[in-house]
């Protein structure tokens, strides 16, 4: 399988037809989230691609270089952000949008989906679509660069996850995000829990009911 840059992928089952495309957090790598291809446990054969991100030196951690898609130059949020970083990942995740498009997968069968970073890379490079996905899916993030307009993509279907004891990135950003969303019209569908950075059994069950609620893994994606 032939990628633009460096991605784990793995298929649920032989011929896949679908296709989610899942972006790790800060210092992590697409190794992360690769049990996820398990407990997601698709009904369909569906492609699962894990995307690393490159190594960079980042500000909050000593200009220390580890994965990451953008910089972080302040824990506190919305500080100053990495503009021309933000755009480079862009531009890196739309590499890989066009590779799995390579690969025979339609926009309306595939997911842009990612954790806290990769959440909010998610919402901002998934909102640009030429062609909509058939959904995003941004966990325990926030906006990214809110001084820039937030596409109106036509029905963008948007699952949003965020604990409510998050210390990294404060709930109260997950709600500004959804809010920002469905001001632009957005179908935003969030969803909280009783637990601080993280990904829980019960959000990655809620996670499933969403896709099959939206059409995705039935060929009814919208």
């Amino acid at each position: 399988m032939r990628f633009s840059h460096p991605c784990h992928w793995v298929d649920s089952a032989a011929n896949p037809r679908y296709c989610m495309i899942w972006l790790h957090g800060l210092g992590a790598d697409g190794h992360d989230l690769a049990p996820l291809a398990r407990e997601l446990a698709p009904p369909v054969a569906t492609r699962f691609v894990f995307p690393h991100a490159p190594h960079q030196p980042v500000a909050i951690n000593g200009d220390l270089p580890m994965p990451a898609w953008y910089n972080i130059y302040s824990d506190e949020l919305p500080g100053p952000q990495d503009v021309a970083g933000v755009h480079r990942a862009s531009v890196h995740i739309q590499a890989i949008i066009d590779d799995v498009k390579a690969q025979g997968f339609d926009a309306s069968r595939m997911v842009l989906a990612g954790f806290s970073q990769g959440g909010a890379m998610t919402v901002y490079t998934g909102l640009r679509q030429q062609q909509p996905l058939a959904g995003l899916i941004a966990l325990s993030c926030y906006q990214l660069l809110p001084q820039e307009t937030l596409p109106a993509t036509p029905c963008a279907s948007v699952f949003l996850g965020h604990g409510r004891y998050d210390p990294v990135v404060a709930y109260r950003h997950g709600q500004a995000l959804a809010h920002a969303l469905r001001q632009q019209g957005h179908r935003v569908d969030a969803h909280d829990y009783p637990m601080e950075h993280s990904i829980c059994p019960q959000e990655i069950a809620d996670i499933r009911r969403w896709l099959m609620s939206c059409g995705f893994w039935s060929g009814d994606a919208a």
